[in-house]
């Protein structure tokens, strides 16, 4: 009979390494598109009061 040899072979980090640069690139790729973090979707300013007129003495 034959000598079968059931042995794990070590996993490659290839996998993992792929995945975390498809992963930035998606990360990336949303922060640019969606207003680069949302400073131009802050509220503006309120305005300043206007002037008041003096009272008529």
């Amino acid at each position: 009979m034959a000598d079968i040899s059931v042995e794990r072979k070590p996993r490659s980090p290839m996998g993992l390494i792929l995945g975390l640069l498809l992963l930035a690139a998606i990360a990336a790729g949303v922060w640019w598109f969606m207003g680069r973090g949302g400073d131009e979707r802050a509220p503006a300013a309120p305005a300043a009061p206007a002037a008041t007129q003096p009272a008529n003495p």
